[in-house]
């Protein structure tokens, strides 16, 4: 397995588990997946449904709890050997990653690349290039409903695909290491073209902390308009994000507003067009690698 940890923590983690790794692998039930982007289907994915909280030892990093996580989502086949997973966690009070798993590997965007079209659109108004009061409700549409019509609307208006990653790519050197946009959304979402690493969304989201983006405020308004997180599982906590999804690719990426704020991207992919229940089950893994992060932070902070 990839878990990389000394033994001493190991023992501990299996030790004190609510559920130990035998009964998890061996206790395999039917579970009914509820509130997941309102989704609602029958999976057989094991005994780990009921949310339980085995990694808050002190002595375990988060790095070796959410390691360990994807590990047992792949013995227990959660997470298929041809998926691949981007993560990043970042705690933004030390600017300081925390986890870093092929967070340079770029990946399919999907509805993730609509906040880098916003910041485009965005750097182009500083230049008093547009009238915002014309475009407000369309780029609200593009973030907060993730309206397809609406974000190819603005990539016309920003001259295409190819001409927005140039904006980017030209004005914002530090943060756009692996993107790649080329297509507009097509009519049925295929939009598997586009591409960025989490190491992409990561810089984006830290720069969106810092306040260092044209617009800035506006462009965390409209990253707070969107409800259905995967990242967290309390819709008291603030939360500025933006999910994606395909048959290929599924992901968020935001900003905790939690005690101890923090960025999580996580985003899982397969290069094979895949099938509903393929997404519903990695909507739930995001949710659950999300709540580890956040109670391995929460725990520690308290």
């Amino acid at each position: 397995m990839g878990f990389k940890t000394n033994t001493a923590a190991l023992l501990l983690l299996l030790n004190t588990s609510v559920v130990g790794v035998s009964e998890r692998l061996d206790n395999f039930s039917q579970a009914n997946l509820k509130d997941i982007d309102n989704t609602n289907i029958t999976l057989d994915i094991g005994s780990r449904i009921d949310y339980y909280k085995p990694f808050s030892i002190p002595r375990l990093s988060i790095d070796d709890a959410i390691r360990f996580e994807i590990d047992m989502s792949r013995i227990e086949g959660l997470l298929q050997k041809e998926d691949s997973i981007g993560i990043v966690v970042e705690d933004l009070e030390k600017s300081k990653k925390l986890v870093a798993i092929n967070d340079d590997v770029p990946m399919q965007a999907a509805s993730m690349i609509k906040p880098f079209v916003a910041l485009a659109y965005m750097h182009e108004l500083s230049h008093s290039r547009f009238d915002y009061s014309r475009d407000s409700r369309t780029m609200e549409l593009m973030i907060g409903e993730s309206d397809n019509p609406a974000t190819n609307k603005l990539m016309r208006k920003l001259g295409g695909p190819r001409q927005v990653e140039k904006i980017l790519r030209k004005n914002f050197p530090d943060i756009f290491y692996d993107i790649k946009i080329v297509e507009y959304i097509p009519p049925n979402e295929r939009t598997y073209k586009n591409k960025a690493s989490a190491g992409d969304y990561e810089r984006f989201l830290e720069s969106l902390w810092n306040d260092t983006l044209p617009y800035n405020d506006e462009l965390k308004r409209l990253m707070s308009l969107q409800k259905n997180t995967r990242l967290l599982m309390y819709p008291e906590v603030q939360i500025y994000h933006k999910t994606g999804t395909t048959y290929m690719l599924c992901g968020d990426m935001g900003i905790v507003l939690a005690q101890k704020p923090y960025i999580l991207v996580c985003m899982v992919q397969n290069n094979t067009r895949m099938n509903h229940e393929w997404v519903v089950k990695k909507k739930y893994l995001i949710r659950r690698l999300g709540q580890i992060t956040y109670d391995q932070i929460e725990d520690r902070l308290n």
